[in-house]
């Protein structure tokens, strides 16, 4: 299943549907959402999509980088914040895309890097 979420979200496969992606619902979430946009397993398509619109992304970032605190501040600045990791070929992070409560609570507990990025751990 991760490999097929991997293949549907992929460059090439968006490739192959660039041609009928003005007419899709995300084509309209540059024009909706600015600053810091954030993303589960989804990065291929919103960096596809936003580089079309020309509006492409000024930092991409994964948990336990410093760099969401600059978007917090700045909420000027225009970056993509990845939860899960990508979904981008080789770098596929596979134990990063969350399917059982294991791996949600590694993600999202009150230990992960995500809660400790967002300052939401107590």
């Amino acid at each position: 299943m991760a490999r097929d979420i991997a293949n549907l979200f992929s460059s090439d496969h968006l490739n192959d549907k660039m041609s009928i992606i003005s007419k899709q619902a995300v084509y309209m979430l540059p024009w909706l959402f600015h600053g810091l946009v954030l993303t589960t397993n989804f990065d291929e398509t919103l960096e596809t999509v936003y580089g079309v619109c020309d509006c492409l992304f000024e930092t991409v970032s994964h948990p336990g980088h410093p760099v969401l605190e600059q978007f917090i501040r700045n909420p000027k600045h225009h970056g993509l914040f990845k939860m899960h990791g990508t979904v981008i070929g080789n770098l596929i992070e596979y134990e990063n895309i969350v399917f059982t409560s294991a791996q949600y609570d590694r993600h999202y507990g009150k230990d992960s890097p995500l809660i400790h990025d967002l300052n939401l751990n107590p």
